[in-house]
């Protein structure tokens, strides 16, 4: 649900089909629906990159690519090209510039200190190693990817043929007053999450107590919940404890993407054994049909106590109008204009913001008449038949 609103770059967009093109030793065919050089596979997960990832062949880029959650694009020299199973990348360019990371996942012998690096890495979390002179450090961790197997390609083409389907919601019945699945319920109390879809969808952040959780499941099923690492948002490298109805399907490496409420804080024990205090969140869970009907009529009495609201603020707006023209028009008519007096007249005649008085209505008519007013005297011999 969440993740049509909150839009999800891991597995997005189709490239048109193309005629028979060798890359990287695949071949995409006219069925193809993808471009295998643009998918990329990190601990079994597929994903698929921007184009703009690629520079022209003028070693330039048109736009700025638009990367899936925890992807970044790295711009600078290696410092280490042989680090372990990776290589230690001095970043020049970007937020991270400045800074020493850990790539893993480039061809091993085909780079040498001092080449330069520009490509889009996935963030998996840090990665300590023995720096030249100055002892164990530790430093973020981002991989390159390893292409597709035909196995794979051939079950990510099948994924984003499923997500190209449009599937039409069923609409609510006249009685219905919301969508079951936009409520969530924690500790108790009901949220309708549809106004938050609704902010992530122009880009905003939803409220308090809501979040939107990015990341990588790093110790699943830790009592109640399991921990996360998050990888975008303002909680970006934070360890959360998140708990929800699919906790227990959760495995570490597993990736999350959805909102949470906050909860307040969860002590546990991490693998050292020193304990260790992390911002609680829980995902809620759905309403049973009980609870359904009691927020659905508690709804329905919002909004007819809403709609009785604004009847009653809107005519008090008018009868504080009222009371402003007629003042005026008796202070314009008792200055001899006989158009205002016609116009008290009138209203007096037909009860228009006054209670209906006949002999008003003759005694400012008459005013009015006497004044050489036309419409005045009309109504006056109407009235005398």
């Amino acid at each position: 649900m969440w993740r049509t609103c909150s839009v999800l770059w891991a597995i997005a967009g189709l490239l048109q089909a193309s005629d028979a093109l060798s890359t990287t030793g695949l071949v995409v065919t006219s069925k193809s629906l993808v471009d295998p050089s643009l998918v990329r596979v990190v601990d079994g997960v597929a994903y698929r990159l921007d184009p703009a990832c690629k520079r022209d062949r003028f070693g330039g880029r048109v736009t700025e690519p638009q990367l899936p959650p925890g992807w970044e694009m790295l711009t600078g020299q290696l410092t280490q090209a042989t680090a372990g199973e990776g290589s230690l990348l001095e970043v020049k360019v970007g937020i991270r510039k400045g800074r020493t990371v850990y790539v893993k996942g480039l061809k091993p012998g085909q780079y040498r200190d001092e080449d330069w690096i520009d490509d889009a890495f996935c963030y998996v979390g840090t990665q300590r190693y023995e720096s030249i002179g100055a002892g164990t450090r530790t430093v973020m961790a981002f991989d390159y990817g390893t292409e597709p197997t035909a196995a794979q390609l051939a079950q990510f083409e099948e994924q984003e043929l499923a997500k190209s389907t449009v599937v039409l919601k069923p609409l609510l019945a006249p009685k219905s007053w919301t969508d079951p699945s936009l409520l969530r319920i924690v500790n108790g109390v009901v949220y309708d999450l549809k106004p938050e879809c609704d902010r992530t969808a122009r880009g905003l952040d939803p409220r308090p107590p809501w979040e939107v959780l990015t990341g990588r499941i790093i110790q699943a099923r830790l009592g109640e919940g399991s921990l996360l690492m998050v990888e975008r948002g303002k909680r970006r490298g934070h360890t959360v404890y998140v708990k929800g109805p699919d906790h227990g399907k959760w495995l570490d490496g597993a990736r999350i993407n959805d909102a949470f409420c906050y909860i307040g804080a969860h002590r546990y024990e991490a693998g050292s054994g020193k304990l260790l205090t992390a911002a609680a969140f829980d995902y809620g869970a759905k309403p049973t049909a009980a609870q359904l009907a009691q927020l659905e009529e508690q709804q329905r009495l919002q909004s007819e106590q809403l709609a009785e609201k604004k009847r009653l603020e809107e005519l008090r707006k008018k009868e504080d109008q009222d009371a402003r023209t007629l003042e005026f028009l008796q202070g314009r008519a008792k200055q001899g204009s006989a158009a205002a007096a016609c116009s008290l007249g009138i209203r007096y005649l037909k009860g228009d913001g006054v209670p209906v008085d006949t002999d008003l209505a003759r005694k400012w008519l008459s005013t009015a008449a006497a004044g050489g007013n036309v419409e005045a005297s009309n109504i006056l011999a109407t009235l005398q038949k």
